[in-house]
């Protein structure tokens, strides 16, 4: 059956003849945990594919989608070490909506290939590849037709990927930024099973999502991964001031998620975007689609009418068609929140 296919696409040339680091494989097919509830299995229907640009090495996606025609098309980008299997559930969710969800590792993490060993250090030259991989998945692979929206939806590092993507020239129809502002993880350190998990780092309140992506990765060694390089860092430090600094007029219209009270840092990419809403879920932590429910349930629930407002707005006809329209959500710039983040802005940070 089609969805249960590996799909590969390469773009360009090769990697095969090129002098170097000999590449470390790409990865799909992960084994199920024993350990895992249901609830963090593959969707229904779920299949992997790659995605090679030049002579990166590949990046895999995963896709799901309903078995009605879809409403919406959603296309994920994780957070750095924060594999598609840790987002199995969250896609379930969107599909039982009638969304179609795309999934794309990032460049030389979990099931990517990597440009060279250890394969469980996140190192990569530039976030170019990345950049790359996003746009030719959704011109080549998902290929929109225009009959329903196209959103965006970005995680910690993911988030300013997503960014950046539409910043330059990437054409969806709305872009949703969770936990833009979330610190990147401390530098490599070899992996090993008592390697802290996103429930012992801090970054969730929930033990059970937040050891999900430790348990793939314990019995998926080609998924495993434990920080990334020093080049890295500093790669993303550059990369995240580039997109705050091009994201003044951005125009699209673009649903901020934070981990309440709002950072300035938040508020002021909000503003900075223009037609921009941001929502903080107070007391949260940064990983939200890891989060319990008492936040986990407010941040699906704020996605889920971003995206409806699109979707109704496809269906309509004329110049409304493409009108920037969120009444579900509040304001992001209100004196209210501006005056918490002013209060309580150095408590948030510590919590990161």
């Amino acid at each position: 059956m089609f969805w249960r296919l590996v799909l590969v696409v390469m773009i360009g040339g090769l990697a095969a003849g090129c002098h170097g680091p000999v590449p470390v494989q790409p990865f799909a097919e992960s084994r199920t945990p024993p350990d895992l509830a249901s609830r963090f299995f593959q969707p229904e229907g779920w299949a992997w594919g790659f995605i090679q640009v030049g002579s990166n090495p590949p990046q895999r996606y995963g896709v799901a989608t309903t078995w009605r025609v879809p409403r919406a098309t959603i296309i994920i980008l994780p957070d750095t070490q924060d594999c598609t299997e840790a987002w199995f559930e969250t896609a379930t969710d969107l599909t039982h909506r009638r969304y179609s969800v795309w999934v794309l590792d990032r460049a030389s993490e979990c099931g990517s290939g990597r440009i060279r060993a250890p394969s469980d250090r996140v190192d990569v030259a530039s976030f170019a590849p990345d950049l790359a991989a996003v746009k030719a998945l959704l011109r080549i692979v998902v290929r929109p037709n225009g009959d329903s929206p196209v959103i965006l939806l970005g995680q910690g590092q993911g988030a300013i990927l997503a960014l950046s993507a539409v910043e330059t020239g990437l054409q969806v129809d709305g872009l949703v930024l969770s936990s833009p502002s979330m610190k990147s993880t401390a530098e490599w350190r070899p992996w090993s099973r008592s390697t802290p998990d996103a429930f012992q780092s801090g970054k969730t309140h929930d033990p059970w999502r937040g050891h999900v992506t430790q348990s793939w990765m314990t019995a998926n060694p080609d998924l495993r991964g434990s920080g990334p390089s020093s080049r890295w860092l500093r790669q993303a430090t550059q990369f995240d001031q580039d997109a705050r600094r091009n994201a003044k007029g951005l125009g699209l219209t673009t649903l901020i998620l934070s981990p309440g009270p709002a950072l300035t840092k938040d508020l002021d990419l909000c503003e900075a975007i223009g037609t921009c809403s941001l929502i903080p879920l107070i007391d949260a932590r940064p990983a939200l689609s890891l989060e319990q429910d008492t936040w986990r349930g407010s941040w699906l629930d704020a996605i889920v009418r971003f995206i409806a407002v699109k979707a109704d707005a496809a269906r309509r006809v004329g110049p409304d068609r493409n009108a920037p329209a969120i009444p579900s959500v509040p304001s992001p710039l209100s004196e209210d929140q501006r005056s918490k983040d002013t209060i309580s802005g150095s408590d948030q940070n510590s919590d990161l």
